[in-house]
């Protein structure tokens, strides 16, 4: 009994429900996405408040790391608690 009066409660509400999740979606989709494109490169595009790296490495010393940090993360090794 109880099943069933929640279930057609409900299917009363979607339009509610659905209308909450939707605005919700929109809304952060307005808001949050403009202020982390805003903080990542500024309102300009030169830019934004994030730390900038400025690094002396060439162009092999960084492709090397990266390599170095790839292959480490899906080497199966030394893994624990498997």
């Amino acid at each position: 009994m109880l099943d069933k009066t929640l279930g057609r409660n409900l299917w009363n509400g979607r339009y509610f429900f659905g209308g909450f999740v939707g605005l919700n979606i929109v809304l952060s989709y307005m808001f949050e996405r403009r202020m982390v494109r805003e903080e990542i490169f500024g309102l300009d595009g030169n830019g934004g408040d994030m730390l900038k790296i400025i690094t002396d490495l060439t162009d092999e010393e960084m492709a090397r790391l990266k390599f170095v940090r790839r292959t480490t993360w899906h080497w199966k090794g030394l893994h624990r608690g498997d």
